[in-house]
């Protein structure tokens, strides 16, 4: 828009010589309202995106206490009697002649067993253990979790491999929550390739000092439709055979706690890769929420010595 063209009148009725004037827009460097509108929208466009994350991260973290409730209340509800179904199942079968129904009370154990796992993967998703970080080679863990796992892909008659990687520097990470990662990934991948099928590991060195567990397999991989809930605990839509319970759920759970993430590149337009990136060391921010919470279950005296040290002061 140009200048704007004022024709006063005079105190006679005759017009005054025209005064020019152009506006000042100090807000941008450009003059055009059209301009500054743009701008606006844009700074606009930016919060309110940043408010729709941080309900995201406010809803997620509802969603995890709500789970975390859930978890710790149905196991205390259920842990007892499965305790007791377990417990007789194995005194009648110690006693139990019957090949048949020493079956039956092998499988009631190991169903009960299956509960009981269950539940411990969901708290360990829903309200994880504080971090107990240590430098740690992350080949060798990789490696370790590779050999748990050789029976199982023996019985599903996978092949599975560890290709050799080049010398990587020790990272700081919980070794324990890192094995529980790895072997569910390890695990996803065999339970995904058919019989005389394939699986392979390495570690490869990412971007930025990162350290990437690079996981294929021979299956037919994850359709792109399914990825954005494949981490959802009990998706009921990920394709046959791949973690139908909590596994990727657990993995993506420490991933997040290391500061790291669990990605499926799309290759051929289906994923059948798994990566694990972790960086050099985990982001140990002070705990909020329901890491707070978790870190003063494990220690019980740390919420009253903090308590008698506000008193004291």
């Amino acid at each position: 828009m140009g200048a704007t063209r004022v024709k006063p009148l005079a105190e006679n009725g005759e017009a005054t010589p025209t005064r020019r004037f152009s506006p000042r827009l100090a807000d941008s460097p450009r003059s055009e309202p059209a301009s500054v509108l743009e701008d606006a929208l844009q700074q606009v466009r930016q919060v309110l995106e940043a408010h729709l994350r941080l309900e995201d991260e406010r809803l997620h973290e509802r969603k995890l206490r709500a789970l975390a409730e859930f978890a710790a209340g149905a196991a205390h509800e259920v842990n007892t009697p499965l305790a007791i179904i377990s417990g007789l199942a194995q005194k009648l079968r110690r006693t139990e002649s019957d090949p048949e129904r020493t079956q039956c009370y092998d499988q009631i154990i190991r169903q009960a067993e299956r509960i009981h796992a269950l539940f411990r993967d969901l708290m360990l998703f829903a309200r994880p253990p504080a971090l107990k970080p240590v430098k740690l080679s992350l080949s060798s863990l990789v490696a370790r979790c590779a050999r748990s796992l050789k029976p199982l892909a023996a019985q599903r008659g996978v092949r599975m491999r560890m290709v050799g990687s080049r010398s990587l520097a020790p990272i700081v990470g919980d070794p324990k929550l890192l094995e529980i990662a790895i072997v569910a990934l390890l695990r996803n991948a065999l339970e995904a390739a058919p019989p005389k099928g394939w699986a392979r590991v390495q570690v490869v060195k990412g971007v930025k000092g990162m350290q990437v567990v690079r996981i294929d397999d021979s299956g037919p991989g994850i359709a792109p439709e399914l990825r954005e809930h494949v981490f959802d605990p009990f998706y009921s839509g990920r394709s046959a055979g791949r973690g139908t319970g909590l596994g990727l759920s657990k993995a993506w759970r420490i991933a997040e706690m290391h500061g790291g993430k669990v990605e499926l590149p799309l290759r051929g337009g289906r994923s059948n890769r798994c990566e694990l990136v972790l960086p050099a060391a985990p982001t140990l921010a002070r705990p909020t929420g329901l890491n707070r919470q978790a870190l003063e279950e494990q220690e019980p005296g740390r919420s009253a010595r903090r308590k008698t040290v506000r008193r004291s002061a």
